[in-house]
């Protein structure tokens, strides 16, 4: 008992210290994408995500930290040299090992089979401390966390600016998404969290999924979240993926990347250099 004690103790003093970070001066904008399970597009929905920041003008990094593939480093054409496992296993440092890709964004390549319980102790919070202080060199961060709470970076929701989680319209994803929600009210997210549609058969689809989620997360979590909009199924998202380009690049003209478009509108703060900005109303319940 007194042994777990001690463990919460210490786990409480370095979230602190992260937030404590987080807050003090310029810091890059930080974004999490994720989802309830896998298969919902996070990695894809990141990636454009990424880019379309970079079109607006914004130094853009992107970060793969999804622990079931390695996937950004293929949607971008990457040859990896470095990945996050030299991160996390203290090899590298985060701002030796990015890599310059398409779309004007530096580039942080995942690792596949990565689990939780293989991560050294505090890595995370070392890898979130030097995302956090990335400011010299972007405006924006985004992290593709994967899915579910077996996420690598289980700090991040605590520390993100905005959270994107992304469904599908089929009912098992809505599903898994409703208990990814409940687990980042419990975490002690701070950003607002914004739910997105990917592959969405059509608006009226994703309009519904979108008010069902919300109905469902106020009446049972009390929790407001942000309806980002929905990305159709687009024959153009499959074609840039095994072209080895990201869609932005690929097909700017598309409907999927002027939906990537619009979700980057909502979620990055007008001013390049919010970074410092905390979210001041997440609306999730406090612990």
């Amino acid at each position: 008992m007194i042994c777990d004690q001690a463990n919460k103790l210490r786990r409480l003093a370095s979230d602190d210290g992260l937030r404590r970070a987080s807050a003090a001066g310029a810091r890059p904008w930080m974004v999490a994408v994720t989802s309830g399970k896998g298969g919902a597009g996070t990695t894809s929905i990141a990636v454009n995500l990424a880019v379309a920041a970079a079109e607006a003008g914004r130094r853009s990094v992107m970060v793969d930290a999804d622990s079931h593939g390695g996937d950004a480093a293929v949607m971008f054409g990457l040859r990896e040299r470095y990945t996050l496992a030299d991160v996390l296993a203290g090899r590298r440092t985060v701002e030796q090992s990015l890599q310059a890709a398409a779309g004007s964004v530096d580039v942080l390549p995942g690792t596949w089979g990565v689990q939780q319980r293989e991560v050294p102790s505090g890595a995370d919070r070392r890898l979130l401390g030097q995302l956090i202080e990335l400011g010299h060199r972007a405006d924006v961060v985004v992290v593709d966390a994967g899915s579910g709470p077996g996420c690598l970076l289980r700090r991040l929701p605590r520390v993100a600016d905005s959270i994107v989680m992304v469904t599908t319209a089929e009912t098992t994803s809505i599903i898994d998404t409703f208990a990814a929600i409940t687990f980042l009210a419990e975490s002690g997210a701070v950003g607002p969290i914004h739910t997105l549609v990917n592959r969405s058969p059509s608006a009226a689809v994703g309009r519904d999924v979108q008010a069902r989620l919300r109905r469902t997360c106020r009446r049972l979590l009390g929790a407001e979240i942000r309806a980002a909009g929905q990305v159709p199924f687009d024959q153009s998202v499959s074609t840039a993926v095994e072209a080895g380009i990201p869609l932005m690049v690929a097909a700017p003209g598309s409907q999927a990347a002027r939906e990537v478009r619009s979700l980057a509108e909502k979620i990055f703060p007008r001013s390049k250099a919010a970074g410092s900005q905390r979210a001041q109303n997440s609306g999730l319940p406090r612990k």
